[in-house]
Formats: C-alpha cells, structure tokens, sequence
C-alpha cells in the first residue's frame, strides 16, 4: 500500500467512505510503524527445530516493488558446547542466521525482508555477535498476494540453548 497524497476537504463536503478509506485509513497504515513486537523470551525445546518468534504477514502489504519490512532482534545462546542454529524463514524459504557452537553470547541483528516485485522478494540479514559480523542473503519467491509466515526458529541439544529475547518488525514503504 502507497501513501495517497490527502484531498484538502472543502466545507459542505459530502465525503464518502471510500475517500475516507483511501486518505485517512490507508494512509494511517502507511505510518503505523511497528508491523509486529514481541517481547516475550521464548526458548527452544529439545532437541530439533522450535519457533521462537512468528508473524503471518498479511496479504497484500508488501504492495509496492521496493516496499520492506524490517525485523529487528536480540538472542541470547547459552553457555555450552552445544550446537545451536538460528533461522529466519519467509513462507518456504529459509536463512541460517547463525549455525556455530556459540556460547554464554547475544545475537543482535536485523532482517530486511525488501520486495523486488510481485513474486519475488530479497532476504538479507546483518547481525552481530560478540563483535563478529554475520551476513547472510537469500531470495524468495512467495506470491505476496495471501498471508506468509515470517518467523524466526531455533535448532539446538537442549532446551533454552537459544533464546529469543525480543523482536520488532517496522513495515517500510
């Protein structure tokens, strides 16, 4: 959705719901800011892959080629030797943000999610962690038309090897 340049209302105006709609509602949309925060640590369980923090990102946001959406986020991987891996996911496609035997460190990055069209979008991903950079990159194919799952997930030994802190996704357009 793309910002509307508002009507100037003129007194005695009939002014319908689609205008209303159009100039004020869409527009608000346009700059609401925060799409989806989370502050609630979650940690994986066991052995195998966890969700950690999901959004479903409605349809038909990402509207405009160069639209995006930003997802900030804090983890926290646990002081041992076990392997612990860190993935964002957009609908099929996935990223691996982190797959090391990291410990007792935080994980502080953030995910752009930048549509190059209708069905094809760019997955880029730059974090930190204990002052080593991570930079990871994928493309995505989804149909931005429907609802797609946007989530992070955690694969590890033991429970609360890696744990979500917090997380915030900004809509950019």
């Amino acid at each position: 959705m793309a910002w509307t340049n508002p009507l100037t209302w003129v007194a005695g105006q009939t002014v319908t719901d689609a205008q209303l709609n159009t100039h004020i509602r869409d527009n608000m949309n346009v700059l609401r800011g925060s799409e989806f925060a989370n502050a609630t640590q979650v940690g994986n369980i066991g052995t195998g892959e966890d969700d950690l923090h999901t959004h479903t990102v409605s349809a038909g946001l990402l509207a405009v080629d160069g639209q995006m959406l930003r997802w900030d986020f804090n983890v926290f991987l646990a002081n041992n030797a076990n392997n612990k891996e860190l993935k964002v996911h957009f609908g099929a496609t996935s990223l691996s943000i982190s797959n090391a035997v990291d410990a007792n460190r935080f994980i502080i990055g953030t995910v752009f999610l930048v549509r190059i069209n209708a069905t094809s979008q760019r997955l880029d991903c730059h974090a930190a962690r204990l002052n080593v950079g991570i930079g990871k990159d994928a493309l995505a194919s989804e149909t931005l038309s429907g609802a797609i799952v946007f989530k992070f997930t955690g694969t590890a030994t033991a429970t609360n090897d890696i744990q979500m802190q917090w997380s915030v996704m900004e809509f950019i357009g």
